[in-house]
């Protein structure tokens, strides 16, 4: 096990540097209050991003440690608090699981499988070594009395979850040769007896609620289109599960399952549409437009063998992460907020505010008749509302 560890730096020589950069930047900013700190939240995608690299590119991953250079020059607290920021670690992760090379359905489930169990190995390594190292500090702290700072604790919790922790996720990950199977206790009980049956009693409450829709024709509520996103992700999830299982007892379900999403997608479109017609798009509106699409797509995918790529389906998400997140003018966030200024200048109009500075009405009577009038009231509460979204993005 030394020898492995040992051994790391020499093998991830790029991510090594990038830790112990991004440590000592930990441990200057703890003391100088240095704005550069919240660039330490961008270290676990660019960790990623240069492993990723490592077999794609090798003038690509040495050059990758400089990324972080600009970065230090901008004022990045914006970013974090932006959907932008959680996409990036969804990327991150997508990185790691997608790999390096083409692979088949089989592969591609087993190296995800592997990425995943490595990496909560590792973590649940880094834990263990955390409580051990703490134990022994405050004990060395208490036998010869020493006065109890906590840097100590500090200096090396933060190199073992900085520099250890990634660079053994990593090591794990590269050292093994990805295999699953139902062999195991533990995957045969989740895959077989928890996530499948799951997925069927799920199945079964939104058609239930399809069918009460539908006898009482009312429109679905807001939260449904969350749940059927769950659905579906927990349904291709299962799908995957299926290449490895040697015992395969739901493919019944998942062969079929093209056309048991269909109410479920029936939901969800409906739903959103209502939505978007009612109150035009926003940023998650339009992030929801997405990922029914991608949805609806990856469902007709699963229809036959010859389509059900679940590889491709991991990059198309990541794409689409990309275009619509980063990318001017086409993303989530730049379409809502046209798309909300143009609403809120139609509601001007009806409302006939053009003449009145920032919207406020000055004139009792125009006060009064709008709180006579149940549609105009609604409407200014509309109004601010959209008012309010347009000053906040």
């Amino acid at each position: 096990m030394i020898k492995f560890m040992l051994g790391i730096p020499r093998r991830f020589p790029v991510e090594t540097a990038l830790g112990i950069v991004f440590y000592i930047n930990s441990i200057y900013c703890l003391y100088s209050g240095s704005k550069n700190g919240d660039i330490l939240l961008l270290y676990l995608p660019l960790q990623a991003l240069t492993f990723w690299l490592r077999r794609v590119n090798m003038a690509a991953y040495l050059s990758s440690f400089f990324l972080f250079v600009p970065l230090l020059v901008f004022d990045i607290k914006p970013f974090l608090w932006s959907s932008g920021f959680f996409f990036m670690y969804l990327l991150a992760w997508m990185l790691l699981l997608v790999g390096n090379r083409k692979l088949d359905n089989h592969s591609f489930v087993e190296h995800a499988a592997h990425v995943i169990s490595r990496m909560f190995v590792a973590m649940s390594v880094m834990g263990i070594l955390s409580l051990a190292v703490v134990l022994i500090i405050s004990s060395f702290i208490y036998i010869f009395e020493i006065k109890n700072d906590l840097d100590a604790y500090r200096y090396v919790l933060l190199f073992i979850w900085i520099v250890l922790a990634p660079l053994t996720g990593f090591a794990l990950i590269s050292k093994d040769k990805p295999h699953v199977s139902d062999d195991n206790l533990v995957t045969k009980v989740v895959l077989n007896y928890i996530l499948t049956p799951a997925v069927i009693v799920y199945t079964a409450i939104l058609y239930l609620y399809f069918i009460k829709i539908v006898i009482e024709w009312e429109l679905p509520k807001g939260g449904v289109a969350w749940m059927v996103i769950g659905f579906i992700t927990s349904a291709i999830v299962g799908s995957m599960s299926q290449t490895l299982l040697n015992s395969r007892y739901y493919d019944w379900f998942y062969n079929r399952f093209t056309f048991i999403a269909v109410p479920p997608l029936i939901l969800y479109w409906v739903g959103l549409v209502h939505r978007i017609c009612m109150y035009s798009l926003t940023e998650s509106r339009f992030y929801l437009i997405v990922v029914g699409v991608l949805m609806t797509c990856f469902v007709l995918m699963l229809l036959s063998e010859r389509t059900r790529h679940y590889q491709l389906m991991t990059i198309c998400t990541g794409t689409a992460i990309i275009l619509f997140t980063y990318i001017p003018g086409i993303s989530a966030k730049s379409i809502g907020l046209y798309c909300q200024k143009q609403r809120l200048e139609k509601l001007v109009i009806e409302l006939d505010l053009k003449n009145v500075e920032n919207g406020d009405l000055k004139d009792n009577k125009k006060i009064e008749a709008i709180r006579r009038d149940s549609l105009l009231n609604r409407k200014y509460k509309e109004y601010w509302n959209v008012k309010r979204y347009v000053e906040q993005n």
